[in-house]
């Protein structure tokens, strides 16, 4: 996911989710979702969706990038 995509994208590398939240509402139990460092976040969010104990739904860096959160 990257902040400065234009739009909310499909979650691909070349068309990124634009935000956190799209990101985790637009995905399944045991995706990862790759953040990229514009789309970092400083405002509270609440996520209401969850994985299995089996299948994480999982946030983490991108290569390169260093997001925080």
């Amino acid at each position: 996911m990257d902040g400065d995509a234009a739009g909310e994208g499909v979650g691909s590398s070349a068309d990124p989710f634009k935000t956190i939240t799209y990101a985790i509402t637009n995905t399944s139990a045991g995706d990862t979702i790759k953040v990229r460092d514009s789309a970092s976040a400083y405002a509270a969010m609440t996520i209401t969706a969850s994985g299995t104990s089996s299948a994480y739904r999982v946030l983490e860096n991108d290569t390169g990038h260093t997001p925080v959160i």
